[in-house]
């Protein structure tokens, strides 16, 4: 995945928007999941930089791994095992209600997890409650653990939208739609999704102006998929907002400029009528 500077300048007319009309940051997202050279599959699209800056902040109010080993004496909680005879029932549940016929079947779902437990940091949570019911079931100790309730998998960025330039037409009229998804998986360690598509619709217009892709007329063409660890996508989404700021100065630092050489302008044009 990358993002290329496709960012313009506002006229002068215009200054306040910084960014001009077509001002945006390209994303090519590269799926060599079928190979690599003319076997990958490679998408793009063109964002807004504001969106990217939302993007941006909505990334860094996440705080990956948070809230998953909750836990007092109190009031445990638990997650749900999730696999196996028992995948609706906690550790702490498993042994109230089966007792010591569980404890083989719960120290077999340990060596499961471990084998994934780089890819779902869940797992290494899992564990550790299984392990503690255990011992707190030969104390004599155990209580009823309540299930936690996981954060779900959400979805931070869409946006589909249609390219109205007819130079980009097809030979059946269509125009190019772009669709860009991002999604966060708490679960996982590989938690950031980035899903494109790049395929053709046709054009449907609102009677207040505006345009959209004309229900049922879109169809895809072809469809990227990458997953990205968590720190490596927070690089990547700091990086390309730092980039857009520096350039928003250097925007405004030009726009100054002329906007001083505009309204001179504008004052002598005034002065001379």
């Amino acid at each position: 995945m990358e993002f290329n500077d496709q960012l313009a300048m506002a006229p002068v007319e215009f200054a306040a928007n910084l960014h001009a009309r077509y001002s945006k940051i390209h994303v090519v997202v590269v799926d060599t999941s079928n190979g690599k050279g003319q076997d990958a599959v490679v998408t793009t699209a063109n964002i807004d930089p504001i969106k990217i800056k939302r993007l941006y902040e909505k990334v860094q109010n996440i705080k990956h791994g948070e809230g998953q080993a909750d836990s007092d004496a109190a009031d445990i909680k638990e997650n749900r095992l999730g696999i196996g005879d028992y995948r609706n029932m906690t550790p702490s549940e498993v042994l109230l209600k089966y007792g010591e016929d569980a404890i083989k079947q719960l120290e077999n779902l340990i060596t499961i997890f471990k084998k994934n437990a780089d890819k779902y940091p869940i797992n290494t949570v899992k564990i550790e409650e299984i392990k503690a019911a255990i011992e707190a079931y030969r104390k004599g100790e155990l209580k009823q653990g309540k299930p936690k309730t996981m954060p779900a998998p959400t979805t931070l960025f869409f946006e589909r939208k249609i390219n109205p330039n007819e130079k980009r037409k097809n030979g059946s009229g269509e125009y190019p739609v772009t669709t860009l998804q991002i999604d966060y998986n708490p679960r996982m360690r590989y938690c950031w999704t980035v899903l494109m598509e790049n395929g053709w619709g046709e054009i449907d217009s609102r009677p207040n102006g505006g345009i959209f892709i004309k229900k049922g007329s879109y169809k895809e063409e072809k469809e990227t998929k990458v997953v990205v660890e968590n720190e490596a996508f927070r690089e990547i989404v700091r990086q390309i907002n730092d980039y857009i700021f520096q350039k928003e100065i250097l925007f405004m630092s030009q726009l100054q400029k002329q906007l001083a050489d505009y309204e001179e302008k504008k004052r002598q044009e005034w002065a001379n009528k």
